[in-house]
């Protein structure tokens, strides 16, 4: 079995590579967790998904730009 990590940094260099398909697979992964990181600092839910939205919108714009090497 993969390290968290491992799997992680698959995902991203899937995310450059194919686009779509692995974009959709880091939303399903991280989504709900960052709604409620988020929600854990402002106490507010539609502005928590408000903020995770925006998280993956510049996923999503910046997916050929750079490559995260950690966390």
């Amino acid at each position: 079995m993969l390290a968290a990590n491992s799997i992680d940094a698959q995902l991203i260099l899937r995310l450059h590579n194919e686009g779509r398909s692995a974009f959709t697979l880091i939303f399903r992964r991280y989504y709900n967790d960052l709604v409620h990181y988020a929600y854990a600092l402002i106490h507010d839910v539609p502005q928590s998904e408000e903020i995770a939205q925006e998280v993956f919108v510049k996923l999503w714009e910046n997916r050929n730009k750079n490559l995260v090497h950690s966390s």
